[in-house]
């Protein structure tokens, strides 16, 4: 795709020419580090202080400190120095957060019929409760979630009374807010499971008619309907899925014939391929998937046909296909919960314990990656239970 410099520079002007004293502090310095773009310089500031932070337009965006006389790069998150000793920066990491877990959608209660919209987050940084931050677009539950490097996504899901909801809805991470709508799928589906890339979501799988092997794909950079950019081998439907840099992973069968995972290129738009399987159990569904910088979790889940809870902690490489690994156990064995991924834990909050029993199903639990560790206790869910509404299951994850 080759750009129109004139045309580009043009707009640029345009912009700034039509500045006033009403322009916001933020518009006028994207105006200015658009120019400076395409100039080939960059903006100088007079400490850290005035660097701009919280907004991905600055991502990949250098600037120079005049106070340190150096120059630093944005990463999606903070500035980082760039000198001889810097480490070659790369594009930040969606699926992995430094700071905060999410939880939102679901259900509250032991009843199958009522929902809720709740969005509620926890630290990454300290153990304790959760607390509330907002409210999705609308009730949903069983919706896949994503996340771009500002905000959630949820798409699909079951919302009363749709059972087969097609939205795809938003809301900001860095703020109490309501929810809005971004898009729609172009099937509507509810057990379906999200992928997160890095400039798209992905909504995989779930219970559709007639297969339920849809791969659709929407974008983070602006609101928009989904694509669908491939479909998986088999049906997928209560499934958990996992992501790299390179690759999608669903793992798990509401069908219960089959104990693999199959993964699909992020970098491309194809259908997916086998990738390993289970060694611990055999098939399960209605488990959650972790995901640290190498490899991929599956945490919980029940097993079929038998119809028992896991608490087994699946591993296994991004970097080969193959078989997992049984590295260590949640607190109970459940299913129905949600999970997200921090840069060197995994989280897991609510789900259910025994098919519609709802003891520990408020709590938050952590795993380390570093070792072969069971999950430990470092909090609950305030509309899970603790000074909440009770137990929450059926929910999205997402971290920042």
């Amino acid at each position: 795709m080759s750009i129109n410099l004139t045309q580009l520079i043009a707009e640029i002007e345009a912009a700034a020419n039509a500045a006033n004293a009403s322009t916001s502090i933020t518009d006028l310095v994207k105006i200015a580090m658009a120019a400076d773009k395409v100039g080939g310089g960059f903006i100088n500031y007079d400490s850290a202080g005035a660097l701009p932070t919280g907004d991905s337009d600055y991502l990949g965006m250098t600037a120079y400190r005049s106070d340190t006389q150096a120059m630093y790069v944005y990463n999606g998150n903070q500035w980082d120095l760039l000198d001889s000793s810097s480490v070659p920066w790369s594009m930040p990491y969606n699926y992995i957060g430094n700071n905060y877990g999410y939880v939102a959608g679901g259900k509250e209660n032991n009843s199958p019929s009522l929902g809720t919209n709740a969005i509620e987050k926890y630290s990454f940084t300290s153990d304790g409760n959760s607390w509330d931050m907002g409210d999705l677009w609308s009730t949903v539950k069983l919706a896949a979630g994503t996340s771009s490097l500002t905000h959630g996504y949820t798409s699909g899901g079951y919302a009363l009374p749709q059972p087969n909801y097609n939205t795809i809805t938003k809301f900001p991470f860095a703020n109490y807010s309501t929810g809005t709508v971004a898009g729609n799928l172009t099937v509507g589906r509810y057990y379906t499971a999200g992928v997160t890339g890095y400039v798209s979501g992905y909504t995989v799988g779930g219970y559709q008619v007639p297969a339920g092997t849809v791969i659709d794909k929407f974008p983070f950079a602006a609101d928009g309907n989904a694509t669908d950019v491939g479909d998986l081998l088999v049906r997928r439907i209560h499934a958990a899925t996992n992501q790299s840099r390179e690759n999608g992973y669903i793992m798990g069968d509401g069908g219960g014939s089959s104990a693999s995972y199959q993964k699909f290129s992020l970098a491309s738009d194809q259908n997916a391929a086998y990738s390993g399987a289970f060694t611990t159990g055999g098939a399960r569904y209605k488990a959650a998937g972790v995901s640290s910088f190498t490899d991929g979790y599956f945490t919980g889940g029940n097993y079929t046909p038998s119809n028992t809870n896991s608490n087994i902690i699946d591993k296994f490489p991004f970097a080969a296909d193959g078989v997992s690994a049984d590295v260590g156990d949640t607190i109970g064995a459940f299913l129905h919960h949600t999970a997200t991924s921090g840069s060197t834990h995994g989280y897991m909050a609510g789900g259910w314990i025994n098919p519609y029993l709802i003891i520990n199903a408020s709590q938050i639990q952590k795993f380390p990656y570093a070792s072969s560790s069971n999950s430990v206790s470092v909090g609950g869910l305030i509309h899970g239970g603790v000074g909440g509404a009770g137990p929450r299951q059926e929910a999205t994850g997402h971290q920042v």
